[in-house]
């Protein structure tokens, strides 16, 4: 049985630090941030991007034509805003 505790959790994040770093994840997670510093919000590409960062199996449903950019934008903008 495995101990959880502060320094079992920071151990097992460390490793994965260790493994992600340098990952096309890593970078995809690294343009991202800086595109949201600039901007609340997503355009489609940006959307597309994330969703195949997370998940490669449903980008039929990030490129659909309903996720155009104004809609994508309009939705990120409200989302952003949300406190919870």
């Amino acid at each position: 049985m495995m101990n959880i505790n502060k320094k079992s959790i920071q151990k097992y994040a460390d490793v994965y630090d260790n493994e992600y770093r340098g990952t096309d994840g890593e970078k995809v997670e690294i343009e991202m941030k800086r595109v949201l510093q600039k901007q609340r919000y997503l355009r489609k590409k940006e959307l597309v991007k994330i969703g195949r960062w997370k998940s490669k199996r449903p980008t039929r449903h990030y490129i659909s034509k309903e996720n155009d950019d104004l809609t994508v934008k309009e939705i990120t903008v409200f989302s952003f805003r949300t406190k919870s």
